[in-house]
């Protein structure tokens, strides 16, 4: 079974994603800021980080360009989604601090799904956007 770590503010509720992610065969491991996500990082070797711009601590551009440049595995997939930062200069800064994709939230949970499943199986799903 993949390991997901999902990295979402407080804001709004990760249930729905969680949920649908793990009723699709992953386990979904939820966080709520940069710190945790760091140790979570090191210490659960995930097969794929879910990462929502707005943080506690770093935001996620930050958090992910820090990932990049920490881990020894520089090919840990990224999926970055945020339903206040839209837009295309949000996609490519996303894709310049190492992220796969940028989902724009709500995010449709079959394309969560799907992007997933590619880049786990090493498909490039870059800088898709989607509602």
């Amino acid at each position: 079974m993949k390991t997901l770590l999902l990295v979402h503010d407080t804001q709004t509720s990760a249930a729905p994603r969680i949920q649908y992610l793990e009723a699709a065969g992953y386990r979904v491991i939820p966080l709520t800021s940069s710190s945790e996500a760091m140790c979570a990082v090191t210490q659960n070797k995930p097969d794929l980080l879910l990462l929502d711009v707005l943080l506690d601590g770093q935001n996620g551009f930050e958090f992910a360009a820090e990932v990049r440049k920490s881990l020894d595995d520089a090919a840990l997939p990224i999926v970055m989604f945020s339903g206040i930062y839209k837009g295309r200069a949000y996609s490519e800064e996303s894709l310049n601090v190492g992220a796969q994709a940028y989902l724009a939230s709500p995010v449709n949970l079959d394309n969560l799904v799907r992007t997933v499943g590619e880049l786990l199986q090493g498909r490039t799903a870059t800088a898709r956007r989607a509602s």
